[in-house]
């Protein structure tokens, strides 16, 4: 996406970050805000961030809903509408109470783009674009 940011021609006007993993066992630290747990603490600032890399932008506003976890002092699940201004918004989700997945799919006028396990990729990690006229 380098040369396209260069030159112009990407100006991503919509980012979906998701980022979840599935729940904990008893004990882990995950499970405990106190230590850092809950996947807002955990998680989410990869989600918002990559927001701030894709808008080189700060959030103006930000609203968002949480589910608690039952028997625990943390969230199990979190979305948020994140609003960059001039039109461009972010929508993220995380989650310690789903199966393991995280993307980043932006959109703008001239096409889109989505990457796969793009907050701790393995050796080799996925990604998928369309510039151009489309649709």
């Amino acid at each position: 996406m380098g040369m396209a940011k260069k030159t112009g021609y990407w100006k991503t006007s919509y980012v979906l970050a998701i980022f979840s993993y599935p729940p904990r066992p008893e004990g882990d630290v995950r499970n405990f805000a106190s230590m850092g747990g809950g996947p807002v603490f955990d998680i989410a600032c990869y989600t918002i961030l990559a927001g701030l890399i894709l808008f080189e932008s700060e959030p103006s506003l930000i609203s968002c809903d949480l589910q608690m976890e039952k028997n625990l002092d943390v969230e199990k699940n979190m979305n948020a509408l994140v609003d960059f201004g001039n039109g461009k918004r972010l929508s993220m989700q995380v989650s310690s109470d789903m199966s393991l997945s995280q993307s980043v799919h932006m959109t703008s006028r001239r096409g889109w783009g989505r990457l796969d396990t793009p907050f701790n990729p393995g050796e080799i990690a996925t990604a998928s674009w369309a510039l151009g006229k489309i649709g």
